[in-house]
């Protein structure tokens, strides 16, 4: 068996949360939003173009050192990029079955969040004209 690795471009969709199993091993968990995109034609004028349409949903899983970067450095509705193991879960809800994938690492912000903690603050600047 191929151990699979993806990587994935989104949102943090919610607050990450942090928990200790086992004494000082840690997990932080959060959701991760990833915009869903659909081509569509206007029917009166003709002109294509792509739209958003909805997003796909996932669960983020970083443990030890990582997941306490993650806890302290990362926020609902910043951007990340997740380098990750998918892992298949099966979730019951209200008697229908889906599959919902639970990556078991975590978000890299410029490869640096896996060696400490990362502060990343928008500027804003008037453009020049």
């Amino acid at each position: 068996m191929q151990d699979i690795s993806t990587t994935l471009r989104g949102r943090i969709g919610s607050e990450p949360s942090m928990k200790h199993v086992r004494g000082d091993i840690c997990v932080t968990t959060f959701r991760l939003a990833i915009t869903r995109w659909r081509f569509t034609t206007d029917a009166r004028t003709g002109n294509a173009s792509y739209v958003e349409d909805g997003a796909y949903w996932y669960t983020v899983e970083t443990w030890d050192t990582l997941a306490s970067n993650v806890f302290r450095s990362c926020r609902k509705g910043d951007p990340v990029v997740v380098v990750a193991r998918p892992v298949p879960n099966r979730v019951g809800r209200q008697g229908r079955d889906r599959s919902d994938h639970r990556s078991s690492t975590g978000p890299r912000r410029l490869d640096t969040i896996s060696r400490g903690d990362v502060a990343v603050q928008k500027e804003w600047r008037a453009l020049d004209r």
